[in-house]
């Protein structure tokens, strides 16, 4: 084996390894490949990083001459057509640590794609997410296997419409020998997937009724969003159950066969958790008959299950049904509650296995807020020689709170860390509570990504959290909290848009 080939053994081994990566990279600078120079500039600029932050705050203390020595290695690697035609920015935002990325592919983009295919920097697609109708995605898997693929180990294939489905070819097989990982959402759009090398599938929405028909031997890890009304859903597996000659009377728990799923030992269910504008925080998902809960304590396999994932406990019924269904797993290693919830699950247990739970929130539940309770957020602008002067908006608490439950998870960590801190110093929402002064940038990630229009608190230099370049503002964040009635949220302060 060359070095190159134990290099790369060594990178698909551990993918996010900065120095089996930095090895790699040197690799390749001395072999004149550019790839090289550009995994180096990304690890220079993820040292930059801020672990705790996202988005492009992320690294907001790399310097700039090292995003533009690499948009000049991108604009090279894609070469004078792609460049020309705009697809810096479209193929460049999914390249990470020297490799492609999740880039997405839409219909009617095969002649795109078989140009990316075609320079120095489609040598390195890891993952790719292929947009379309049966007949858009076959033609986009065609453009795929016309290329002999090193690096790809993910594909994701989002089927837009209901039709026939269609076959897994040979040849996307034969240019595909690492894919471990494939991601289908939406409708069913395969016959079979004959994939050697497959160990972990992902079926979202109505695709998951072709785990019915799927022969998946190899298959070790699956994940399941249902994400469909649960009569819709079962229509389509009791269709597809009927069919394959399967054992009606559970229809979901049926698409968790053990003569399909041999070596299946690891279940991830946390994604089914109710949809914005669904009965709110109930224990009944949608999909999965009413609860993943007791889905898990009817599936067959169960007893072989290594690793589990779950969504969150909403309800003394879940929590029984989860304690009765972890009775059964002897097997089990690792049970992940990934999701918080108002309900204390400290006291889920196992024989053996390590069970790993998100914290209880530290708010209170909307039905304990008062109707006119609100939160103020202010920004103070203090300027040399003139006077304070600044602006506020108004939240309605029960919207914040109600927003928490749906985003609180997928906050950067200081933000998560911050409101964390901030509900708990104001238990019990008291009227005149203390104002809670914040650092600028600590209260923007504690806002922006929870609210749409929180850039009007100030113009871009001001907001940006470094003051004006004189150094004359200084903007510093005030949160404090206030009961108001819904009139006085029409008058004075300006509304505050909460995303949805």
């Amino acid at each position: 084996m060359s070095t190159r080939q134990e290099l790369e053994a060594a990178v698909l081994a551990a993918p996010h390894d900065r120095d089996v990566l930095a090895v790699y990279g040197d690799h390749l600078q001395a072999a004149g490949d550019p790839c090289g120079e550009l995994i180096a500039l990304d690890l220079q600029i993820e040292r930059h990083a801020d672990p705790r932050a996202a988005g492009p705050r992320r690294y907001r203390h790399a310097p700039l001459e090292l995003f533009a020595q690499r948009a000049a290695v991108l604009r090279a690697m894609l070469g004078d057509e792609l460049a020309s035609a705009g697809a810096s920015a479209w193929i460049g935002n999914a390249v990470r640590l020297g490799f492609i990325d999740d880039l997405a592919i839409g219909p009617a983009m095969q002649r795109e794609l078989a140009a990316l295919l075609a320079v120095p920097l489609g040598r390195y697609l890891r993952s790719v997410t292929l947009h379309g109708d049966r007949h858009e995605i076959a033609m986009l898997l065609a453009v795929l296997a016309g290329t002999h693929h090193t690096w790809l180990t993910g594909l994701t294939i989002v089927t837009t419409s209901a039709g026939p489905v269609i076959a897994f070819e040979r040849e996307v097989v034969a240019a595909t020998p690492r894919l471990v990982r494939l991601e289908l959402r939406g409708h069913p759009v395969f016959r079979a997937i004959p994939h050697p090398a497959l160990r972990t599938l992902c079926v979202e929405g109505p695709a998951v009724a072709a785990l019915a028909d799927l022969e998946l031997p190899g298959v070790t890890a699956l994940e399941v969003a249902f994400d469909v009304h649960r009569d819709a859903l079962g229509a389509l597996v009791d269709d597809r159950v009927g069919a394959a000659g399967l054992r009606s009377g559970a229809p979901l728990a049926a698409l968790f066969s053990i003569e399909r799923l041999p070596e299946l030992c690891r279940l991830d269910l946390s994604r089914n958790e109710p949809p914005p504008g669904a009965a709110r925080w109930t224990g009944q998902p949608v999909g999965a008959g009413g609860s993943v809960f007791a889905l898990l304590g009817e599936i067959d396999l169960r007893h072989r299950l290594t690793h589990v994932r779950l969504p969150a406990v909403c309800s003394e019924r879940d929590y029984a049904l989860l304690q009765e269904a972890l009775a059964a797993m002897p097997a089990l290693v690792e049970l992940v509650v990934a999701r918080g919830h108002y309900l204390d699950t400290s006291g889920l247990h196992h024989r053996t296995a390590r069970i790993v739970r998100a914290a209880a929130w530290p708010w209170p539940a909307p039905e304990q807020v008062r109707p006119d309770a609100a939160l103020q957020f202010a920004m103070d602008y203090r300027t040399t020689g003139c006077e304070p002067y600044g602006q506020s908006v108004t939240v309605p608490l029960r919207e914040l709170v109600m927003t928490m439950e749906r985003q609180f998870e997928d906050l950067p960590g200081e933000a998560r860390d911050a409101w964390t801190a901030f509900w708990h110093q104001a238990a019990g929402l008291i009227h005149d509570g203390p104002d809670q002064v914040l650092p600028t940038e600590l209260a923007i990630a504690m806002l922006a990504p929870l609210v749409r229009d929180v850039a009007e608190l100030g113009n871009a230099v001001v907001f940006s959290g470094r003051g004006s370049p004189d150094g004359s503002i200084q903007p510093t964040m005030t949160i404090r909290m206030r009961a108001v009635t819904r009139p006085a949220l029409d008058g004075g302060d300006e509304g505050f848009a909460i995303d949805r």
